[in-house]
């Protein structure tokens, strides 16, 4: 009694029957195979997992928007690997100009200096600079207080974003 097995799809496969199909479970299936190696690569390259997090989540909505780009003959691991790694840098790069921001503004945010008249028109002026999103956040943040997580709550979004 002979018994076939069958070997698993190979990742080419899934993602063309996703690309093609737009077959869910084949994603699935791609998701759960490289889901620890993307996020891995992502954590090693930030030091905060909630953005590693993000970083992954985001590798694989830009797979999913790219599936039907890519050959057959591309190999998936590298090519997440170098997907995540510039989400990565893309998140830090964010981070780092938020928090720089942050700190600005904390430090325009507390009166005491001899031209705080200057200081409050130079901080409005920045403020009239910003997009309606972000001039949200900083009011948020330094006109009421709230934490970050409030924030987040608030307007529906993660804490990293």
């Amino acid at each position: 009694m002979s018994s076939l097995q069958t070997s698993p799809p190979t990742d080419s496969d899934l993602l063309s029957r996703f690309a093609r199909e737009k077959d869910e479970q084949a994603f699935a299936t791609l998701m759960r195979r490289h889901w620890g190696f993307v996020f891995s690569v992502a954590r090693n390259s930030l030091a905060d997992s909630s953005l590693a997090e993000d970083a992954t989540q985001q590798t694989f909505i830009a797979l999913s928007k790219r599936a039907q780009k890519l050959s057959r003959d591309t190999p998936l691991a590298p090519w997440l690997y170098r997907a995540v790694r510039n989400e990565a840098s893309n998140l830090r790069r964010r981070e780092q100009r938020l928090q720089k921001r942050n700190r600005e503004y904390a430090s325009l945010a507390h009166p005491g200096s001899r031209n705080d008249h200057d200081l409050a028109t130079r901080l409005h002026t920045a403020l009239a600079t910003l997009s309606e999103k972000d001039r949200e956040l900083i009011l948020l943040r330094f006109y009421q207080g709230l934490s970050a997580d409030q924030i987040a709550t608030r307007l529906g979004i993660t804490s990293a974003a």
